[in-house]
C-alpha cells in the first residue's frame, strides 16, 4: 500500500463484501428485525442495518432532522422503559461528564454531573436488557464508575470497510453485552490524517459522530448471529491476539 494514500483495491474489496452481506441478509431475513441505537440523531450506526433490510429506530432527546427513513423517537431516555421486540441495541451515553478530554471541569462540574451520566449509561443498560447490544463511549471515567472496556478502538482500524476518511484516531471504547461480537479491523494505513478532529473541535455533533467504517465492521460482526459461512469475525481468541478478520 503506497504510504499517506487509500488501496483502492482494499477498499473495493471489503466494500463488496458490505455489499455480499447486504444482499445475503436481505435474502434471509423476510420478517422485520427491530434495531435501536440510544442517545443517537446522526444514524450512521444504523445505516448499515437499515441498507440490509433491518427495521431501525434511533431514541434521543433531541430532534432528528435527516429523511433517511429510520424512525426517530424524540424522547428523554430515561422516559423510555423498554425496547419492544428489539433484535440489537446501539447506544451512545452522553459523554460529556465522562470523556477523559473534559477531565479539566470535572471538579468544577461537581459530583452530581457524574451521578447524572452514570445514571444515563445504566439506564441505557437497562434497556439493552437480554438483548445482544454494543455501548460506545471515549475513554474517561466509565472505566472506573462502571468496568473496563470489552475493546478500545480508532477510527482508522476501520479505514477500508468505508469511503468516508476515517484515516485518524480517536479512541473510543466498546462495551459488549450478550454475545455482541467485537468489530475486527480493516485498516487500509496506518493514520494520516487527524484535521477531522482539529477541525471539528468546536463542533460537538462532528466529533460525536460514529464513524461509519466502525459502524460497518459493527455490523458485520453482528448482523448474523452466528450464521456467517466463511470467517468467524471475532472469537474470544481473535479479540485478543487479531484485529483482522480470522478464516475457519
Amino acid at each position: 500500500i503506497i504510504e499517506g494514500a487509500k488501496s483502492d483495491s482494499l477498499v473495493g474489496c471489503s466494500l463488496h463484501l458490505c455489499s455480499f452481506v447486504v444482499r445475503w441478509t436481505q435474502d434471509v431475513f423476510q420478517s422485520q428485525v427491530l434495531i435501536y441505537s440510544l442517545c443517537d440523531t446522526s444514524h450512521v450506526a444504523l445505516y448499515p442495518w437499515q441498507r440490509a433490510g433491518f427495521e431501525c429506530t434511533s431514541i434521543d432527546i433531541a430532534p432528528c432532522v435527516l429523511n433517511d427513513g429510520i424512525n426517530h423517537v424524540q424522547s428523554n431516555i430515561l422516559d423510555i422503559h423498554s425496547l419492544p421486540e428489539a433484535q440489537f441495541v446501539l447506544a451512545f451515553p452522553p459523554c460529556t461528564h465522562l470523556a477523559n478530554s473534559g477531565s479539566r471541569w470535572w471538579q468544577e462540574k461537581g459530583a452530581n454531573a457524574l451521578e447524572q451520566a452514570l445514571f444515563i449509561v445504566h439506564h441505557c443498560i437497562k434497556l439493552i436488557n437480554m438483548t445482544p447490544g454494543v455501548l460506545e463511549n471515549p475513554k474517561g471515567r466509565l472505566s472506573t464508575h462502571y468496568r473496563k472496556p470489552d475493546l478500545m478502538v480508532h477510527p482508522h482500524w476501520f479505514d477500508a470497510l468505508t469511503t468516508d476518511n476515517n484515516s485518524y484516531t480517536k479512541e473510543t471504547c466498546l462495551w459488549l453485552f450478550n454475545g455482541a461480537r467485537a468489530p475486527c479491523s480493516h485498516p487500509s494505513m496506518e493514520p494520516v490524517n487527524n484535521r477531522y478532529i482539529l477541525d471539528n473541535r468546536h463542533n460537538n455533533a462532528a466529533r460525536s459522530k460514529t464513524p461509519s467504517g466502525m459502524a460497518n465492521a459493527i455490523f458485520l460482526a453482528n448482523f448474523d448471529y452466528g450464521h456467517w459461512p466463511f470467517f468467524y469475525l471475532c472469537s474470544e481468541t481473535s479479540l485478543h491476539s487479531s484485529r483482522f478478520f480470522q478464516p475457519l
